[in-house]
């Protein structure tokens, strides 16, 4: 069906895969797992764009925000949650933490004070089961715990939402379609 991000995020291949998806696993048998060590990931502002727009962080991890366009920018939490509001000049960078687990209902949004068009999503986890799709839609969890989950999907810039139960057998793999559409706007 026609959707007007769809010429943003939809692959133009036949398959009609969606990027900058974020999927995550939700269930009892993700507490208490092995906490991994924080790592830094990048956000770029470029082309009047935060690229990515949609990250998945663990709690402790860091966004090192740049700005690779040749005008300033400013990098804010648009409703307060974080103490997040810091404006950036040509190649310049801040570095946030961010400790604090929102899950996938909760993201924190990023802005920008000075172009409004600019937006981005963070979701903070307590587990690393979470990714954020490819351009080609594809996403892998590698050594899931065997249980039963729900897989929460969401699409922030298109505001799609879609949930599942999936079985993960012990020693197995598991594929699935996941099919988004217009149909799952929150």
């Amino acid at each position: 069906r026609p959707w007007r991000y769809g010429r943003f995020y939809v692959s133009k291949d036949e398959a009609k895969t969606l990027g900058s998806t974020l999927v995550a696993l939700r269930g009892r048998e993700l507490k208490g797992l092995p906490v991994v060590a924080p790592r830094v990931v990048h956000v770029d502002q470029l082309d009047y764009r935060f690229i990515p727009e949609v990250v998945a962080l663990r709690a402790g991890d860091t966004i090192r925000f740049t700005n690779g366009d040749a005008t300033s920018h400013n990098v804010r939490d648009v409703e307060g949650v974080e103490p997040l509001n810091v404006t950036l000049t040509q190649d310049g960078e801040s570095v946030y933490p961010f400790r604090r687990v929102t899950g996938i209902r909760k993201p924190i949004r990023i802005g920008c004070a000075l172009h409004s068009q600019m937006q981005a999503w963070v979701y903070v986890f307590d587990h690393s089961y979470v990714a954020v799709t490819a351009e080609d839609g594809r996403f892998v969890f590698a050594n899931v715990p065997p249980g039963e989950y729900d897989l929460d999907v969401v699409h922030p810039p298109g505001g799609l939402t879609y949930s599942r139960k999936v079985v993960i057998p012990p020693r197995d793999t598991v594929t699935l379609d996941l099919p988004l559409s217009p149909d799952h706007l929150a």
